[in-house]
């Protein structure tokens, strides 16, 4: 052999050593699924009751689906597990384990104690369902960057099923990763298993990115559905035996700035948004205050035959009630730009209010009661 040869069989060794200590290195930093599984599963006890759980042991393995329902035990409490894309997985916890759960949460301790032979029911494999739930986040969590990381998220607890033979029917998936994890509660008080079945399935529509201007299936549909908002302009504050008395052309005082504080509503209760009221090419409107996108503008779908808000005495109807708001709008998301430039909020026109026997010297001390105008 030439000196050479030597020298290029040599360069490949170090070059192989460094790429081998390189790799371990790498596997020795990154988080393998068995133990992001014992990690989430004492800081959620921690964190959720302040509960000592110690992960004596955790095996994992791959079975198929006729031994799927093998791995199962008829005395443990069994949970079906709602994944991602009708994915179902399963959960397994003996019945000491999940006494000491319950025992945590409804009496604040675990006993050392023997568990009773009795029959678990959905209310107590219910009281499973926040160890579970949150497990499984920190779960996926923990494995952030690992290449199953999609293949183990996005599953919670479902409901509790009765036997192996009923988890056969729902446990469609041609393979399962099985982690079965030994646990001690509460420094030995209470010890059992706790099983976790997760289906391996095909994530790779996982990975793809998705444009969020594409329009979705049901984006026509949905364009189609009304929704109304209204704009509230003030929340005025009478005695009952006054709102009963109110009759059509009665003047009810508002604040100088009601203009400017208009109250945008949708659904039952939910402000959506402040605005101003004004009016644009003959139409009354407000603008509302997005302070993220601003100049957004709520038009009327009815236009108005004056260029200004007519007289408050006008606002109050014959139905005090059902006429104090704004007709029903809809919001232009991206309006042009010359229509925002025409808005004009100093159009507003209110006349000066006499106060009357509206005025407060003169109110009795009985309760309030809110009246939307």
């Amino acid at each position: 052999m030439v000196a050479g040869d030597v020298g290029a069989v040599l360069d490949q060794h170090v070059i192989g050593r460094k790429a081998a200590a390189a790799r371990r290195a790498l596997e020795a930093r990154s988080m393998s699924p068995a133990r992001a599984l014992r990690r989430a599963l004492a800081w959620v006890a921690d964190e959720l009751w302040g509960l000592a759980l110690v992960c004596q042991g955790i095996q994992s393995e791959v079975v198929d689906q006729d031994g799927a329902p093998e791995t199962l035990n008829p005395r443990e409490v069994l949970i079906v597990l709602d994944g991602p894309d009708g994915a179902v997985g399963m959960a397994s916890i003996e019945p000491a384990l999940l006494a000491g759960l319950v025992e945590r949460q409804t009496l604040g301790t675990v006993l050392p104690t023997p568990v009773a032979d009795r029959r678990f029911t959905p209310t107590d494999a219910a009281m499973a369902a926040p160890l579970i739930d949150v497990a499984m986040q920190r779960f996926s969590s923990n494995l952030d960057g690992h290449p199953l990381v999609d293949q183990l998220s996005g599953f919670r607890f479902g409901a509790m099923i009765e036997d192996p033979r009923a988890a056969s029917l729902v446990l469609d998936a041609a393979e399962y990763r099985v982690f079965r994890v030994t646990i001690d509660l509460a420094h030995g008080a209470k010890r059992g298993e706790l099983q976790f079945m997760l289906p391996i399935r095909d994530v790779s529509h996982v990975a793809e990115v998705v444009d969020d201007d594409t329009p979705g299936p049901h984006e026509q549909t949905f364009r189609l559905v009304p929704a109304q908002i209204n704009a509230i302009l003030a929340r005025v504050q009478m005695p009952l035996a006054r709102a009963s008395a109110l009759k059509p052309g009665d003047l009810i005082p508002l604040s100088a700035d009601a203009a400017g504080r208009v109250q945008i509503m949708v659904g039952q209760n939910e402000m959506l948004a402040r605005a101003s009221l004004g009016q644009m090419n003959g139409f009354r409107a407000v603008r509302l205050d997005l302070p993220d996108r601003p100049g957004r503008v709520l038009i009327d779908a009815s236009p108005s035959p004056q260029a200004q808000v007519p007289a408050m005495a006008s606002i109050v109807q014959a139905d005090p009630v059902e006429n104090t708001s704004l007709p029903a709008s809809t919001v232009d998301l991206d309006p042009p730009i010359e229509a925002e430039a025409e808005f004009d909020a100093g159009s507003v026109d209110l006349p000066d209010l006499e106060m009357g026997e509206f005025a407060p010297a003169e109110l009795p001390d009985i309760p309030d009661w809110d009246i939307e105008t």
